[in-house]
């Protein structure tokens, strides 16, 4: 399913009823420790390294074919990373623009192996200002889905109100 934010086109869709969605998650919080970033600062302070795994390969081939069939069958798989975020713990609006890289677009994805079994897991906010007006998009989680947008679309993920680790 395409939804419009200001004319641009984010992909939501169900992929993850062929995954191992619990080996995924466990395999992303034994590595939440190992932060990309140690400054609590940085944007990307709750962004760890997931390993290679025949399960996280599966991930990244069904999101690739996805893109592929969707969007472009040019674009490949540059990075990868997870995304943890504590109790009371929310992301700052950013983008994942790559200013060394203008030439190319980029696209970004979320995909949700398993959420905090209440509702209070943090939604994906978008925004965008378009002719002088903010526009806002929300993303409620749900196991199993894929959320594609174009990289230098601004997001932000709302505050886990979970005590469980989403």
């Amino acid at each position: 399913m395409f939804e419009t934010v200001s004319a641009t086109k984010v992909l939501h869709t169900q992929v993850g009823q062929e995954l191992d969605n619990r080996k995924i998650s466990q395999l992303c919080m034994a590595r939440q420790h190992k932060k990309n970033y140690e400054s609590p600062n940085a944007t990307g302070y709750e962004d760890s390294r997931i390993p290679d795994d025949p399960e996280i390969t599966k991930l990244t081939d069904k999101v690739m074919s996805v893109v592929h069939s969707n969007i472009d069958d040019r674009y490949y798989l540059a990075e990868i990373w997870a995304h943890i975020l504590v109790e009371n713990q929310s992301t700052m609006i950013h983008s994942h623009r790559n200013h060394k890289d203008h030439a190319n677009l980029f696209l970004s994805w979320v995909y949700y192996p398993l959420l905090p079994s209440k509702e209070f897991g943090g939604k994906l906010r978008f925004q965008m200002v378009s002719h002088m007006k903010m526009d806002n998009h929300e993303v409620v989680p749900q196991v199993g889905h894929l959320v594609v947008f174009p990289a230098w679309l601004n997001h932000m993920v709302e505050t886990n109100q979970s005590d469980e680790h989403r």
